[in-house]
């Protein structure tokens, strides 16, 4: 009978065994659900301020600029002041009166300063003789050519159409009234009234010349006027 209880405990002791180690591994799935439902939440990351230092730079200072030059002073321009001349009044001083020396008659004058005095008053009379004024021949006869061509001269329609003044200088030689060698020396600004002191150049009668020009040719230059 004792065998037979002890065969009796061996299997309840073993039950036993497995009821522990099943309750055991029982707690541990429950630990496991419990950890798996709750999650734990995940760690709070940490962030490093990052401090950015601002790069100052070295700024050269500017150069102050120049002080403005102060106004020159305007000096006064004082005009001396001229001093105004003192009139001194004088008293008139009585100038003693004396009578005239009685002038002596001309009889009781020497008869020297008598004959003198006639001198004095009788007019001067020159002895010298007139001067003669000498004409040149050649300007003369000039003056007389000049004559002879603005007598020739006619105006041009044009220039009398404009109301045109002027004058044209021409050059020309002469011998015994025949004409050559006619050039204009100065224009009268007015082709036309060039043109027409030429023409009346050549076509011009001219007076004999003088004795002493009689034979020489000459070169003579004249003014042509278109009035």
């Amino acid at each position: 009978m004792l065998m037979s209880s002890d065969v009796m405990k061996e299997p309840v002791s073993r039950i036993w065994q497995a009821a522990g180690i099943a309750s055991f591994i029982e707690v541990l799935l429950v630990a496991f659900v419990i950890s798996a439902t709750h999650t734990v939440p995940p760690a709070t990351p940490t962030y490093t301020p990052l401090i950015i230092e601002p790069v100052v730079k070295e700024v050269e200072p500017l150069p102050e600029p120049p002080l403005p030059k102060p106004p020159e002073a305007i000096k006064p321009v004082i005009e001396p002041v001229k001093p105004t001349p003192v009139v001194r009044r004088t008293e008139a001083v009585p100038v003693p009166v004396t009578e005239p020396a009685l002038e002596k008659t001309a009889e009781q004058q020497p008869v020297a300063v008598v004959e003198e005095s006639r001198k004095q008053e009788l007019p001067s009379v020159s002895t010298a003789a007139p001067q003669v004024e000498i004409v040149d021949p050649a300007l003369a006869y000039n003056a007389t050519l000049t004559m002879a061509v603005q007598a020739t001269f006619r105006v041009p329609a044009i220039a009398a159409s404009l109301g045109f003044k002027g004058r044209a200088r021409i050059e020309f030689k002469l011998q015994d009234g025949r004409v050559s060698a006619i050039a204009l020396i100065q224009s009268s600004t007015l082709a036309a009234v060039d043109r027409a002191a030429l023409k009346a150049v050549s076509d011009a009668v001219y007076p004999a010349p003088p004795a002493a020009l009689a034979g020489v040719m000459r070169t003579y230059q004249i003014w042509v006027e278109c009035r």
